[in-house]
């Protein structure tokens, strides 16, 4: 599972905020995005390897309070089938606890279930 978290990756531009974090793999099982409050200026979500809509989830809390399908997301981005969605935010989207990511098979707060294949997301924070 590749996972970058880095300030640095690529330039940023100052509306996106300064910090990215990517996960090549992102499926049903939940990752820390950042353990501390954050705001969340843009986002990219690849679901070009699935012939399946998926959900993006990103959970204000810390990865030990979450439990994908029974914690209800903050924040939930669908993303079409064999799609890439970047989207950007200027005002942001605040997290006053942390970012807790996953990527589901199913809208709405139910769904344990992974894409059939895992979906490239990259966050701007």
């Amino acid at each position: 599972m590749a996972v970058t978290q880095s300030p640095a990756l690529r330039a940023i531009p100052a509306a996106l905020g300064t910090n990215e974090y990517e996960h090549w793999e992102l499926g049903s099982t939940k990752v820390t995005v950042v353990a501390a409050a954050a705001t969340m200026r843009g986002w990219l979500i690849d679901n070009t390897a699935n012939e399946s809509d998926v959900w993006l989830k990103l959970y204000d809390a810390l990865i030990a309070n979450v439990t994908v399908g029974s914690t209800v997301p903050t924040v939930i981005w669908r993303c079409p089938a064999g799609k890439i969605e970047p989207r950007t935010c200027p005002e942001g989207v605040a997290f006053a606890t942390g970012i807790t990511a996953a990527c589901l098979s199913a809208g709405g707060t139910a769904g344990t279930t992974s894409p059939t294949n895992p979906v490239h997301v990259r966050l701007h924070l």
